[in-house]
């Protein structure tokens, strides 16, 4: 019987591919896929310990301090995730297509993890996000509160 321990690869930018392939080649292509994409000042290690389950877990490291793009904060609109941002998660998610991925995000990671979302994935998570688009083409969980400091209630609910 298959362990059902907790799989986690930190995925920094700069070897991004290269480890995707890694993970690819030592797991099962039965076994579901979590991309997990964090936000500002988060810690992977974090959210690892959160995403515990049967599949596996892939947590992204955003290219800067700064997090996935610029952003300025309180989030007061939906700003929207730059072009270049969203090709590259795509990427991510690419490499295990074939498998039941599930992506999700939270702030910043969740606004992402909503703007990549497409018909192929099994499901959608985004914790105290924003989507810039009014689609999203994959059954999603979207929670926000109200008292969040970082994104305002008013910019998730208008989500």
């Amino acid at each position: 019987m298959e362990s059902l321990d907790l799989r986690v690869l930190l995925v920094a930018p700069t070897d991004l591919a290269k480890r995707v392939a890694q993970v690819l080649r030592k797991r099962s292509q039965q076994r579901p896929v979590v991309v997990f994409f964090r936000g500002v000042g988060d810690l992977g290690d974090a959210w690892a310990a959160r995403l515990q389950g049967g599949g596996d877990v892939v947590l992204p490291e955003p290219p800067s301090e700064q997090g996935w793009f610029p952003l300025s904060l309180p989030v007061t609109t939906a700003v929207a995730v730059p072009p270049e941002v969203i090709a590259a998660a795509r990427q991510v998610l690419d490499a295990f297509r074939g498998r039941k991925v599930v992506v999700g995000g939270f702030s910043q990671g969740g606004a992402l993890a909503l703007a990549v979302a497409s018909s192929h994935l099994k499901g959608v998570v985004a914790v105290s996000a924003w989507a810039a688009s009014e689609k999203v083409a994959a059954p999603t969980l979207f929670s926000c509160g109200t008292a969040d400091p970082t994104v305002l209630f008013s910019v998730s609910k208008a989500s």
